[in-house]
């Protein structure tokens, strides 16, 4: 299925006001080591802070094996996260010690665990999520934005509830959940996003 896709491994979890603008400036590219931290953090501490590979010291050699990028730009990003607080850095003989500020993780889940939990948990936390941007929206331009979205989705659920026809996508069964299409594997496998065109699916 080219259009659909089921990330394998463990889900590196990254809260989402990462994506704003303030943070792709500070970041930039060092974003990719920031994210090779992440997903090396094994303890985080009661004040957040996580600790990358039990406070191992780290070498620009492990770090390239599997970034692959000259070790300048390693050492710039390092520079980068470390001046913009993102993260902690100690120095050690035999490498660094790296510590995430600010971190959060699931431990021990697989993608497909994140999954069945986020469709448990996904429908309660996009409604206080609404909620809290309906009240939190400081122009007009903003509280727009947020009642469009509202009644997109809305419509969007009301359409699908009320249409007699199931939707398919290449003959395997499709639901609507938080707020996105997703495709249901014929094998019983955990359901994967549906990345393509709605002019691809087929109401039978």
């Amino acid at each position: 299925m080219d259009k659909t896709k089921c990330m394998k491994g463990y889900w590196i979890e990254i809260v989402n006001n990462l994506l704003e603008p303030k943070h792709r400036k500070a970041m930039k590219e060092s974003v990719w080591l920031f994210m090779w931290l992440l997903d090396k953090i094994t303890s985080i501490t009661e004040e957040g802070i996580g600790k990358v590979l039990g406070g191992k010291p780290i070498t620009y050699e492990e770090v390239n094996k599997d970034l692959e990028v000259p070790e300048r730009t390693y050492r710039d990003w390092v520079a980068r996260l470390k001046k913009h607080q993102y993260i902690t850095v100690k120095r050690a003989p035999n490498g660094l010690i790296f510590y995430v500020n600010k971190a959060k993780k699931r431990f021990g889940q697989r993608a497909s665990d994140v999954q069945k939990s986020a469709y448990r948990e996904g429908k309660s936390d996009m409604q206080k999520t609404q909620v809290g941007c309906a009240e939190n929206a400081g122009s007009d331009v903003q509280k727009t934005q947020v009642a469009i979205r509202q009644y997109s989705r809305q419509y969007k659920t009301r359409q699908y509830s009320f249409n007699k026809k199931k939707p398919f996508y290449e003959n395997q069964p499709m639901r609507w959940k938080q707020n996105r299409w997703w495709v249901i594997p014929a094998d019983g496998g955990p359901w994967l996003e549906f990345a393509g065109d709605e002019k691809d699916i087929v109401y039978k």
